[in-house]
């Protein structure tokens, strides 16, 4: 768990997001839970991320010869129906902009 906090500020960097808003969700993160799900909408939405991973690496060549950042970028763009059609990236930073 302790590697999260660090791919999320290499993440939040890469989205250029502000230094200061990343500090305050970086100390926010100590406080996420791994827990299960009942919900058939949250774990049908999680498999089709990890199709969507496993694809763009396959087709990459696998880990070793992947741009993981790139790919990450990509799927943070995809429109998902669960965020009304939105992308992960954008719903992100709109939440972060309220929070601060």
């Amino acid at each position: 768990m302790k590697s999260f906090p660090v791919g999320l500020e290499q993440l939040l960097n890469f989205e250029d997001v502000n230094a200061s808003v990343i500090e305050l969700v970086i100390q926010d993160s100590c406080n996420i839970e791994i827990t299960p799900t009942n919900s058939r909408k949250l774990l049908g939405n999680m498999n089709d991320l990890i199709y969507l991973y496993q694809s763009l690496i396959t087709a990459e060549g696998g880990l070793a010869n992947c741009d993981m950042t790139s790919i990450i970028m990509n799927i943070n763009r995809t429109p998902q129906r669960v965020l009304d059609w939105e992308n992960s990236i954008t719903v992100t930073k709109a939440l972060l902009k309220c929070a601060t």
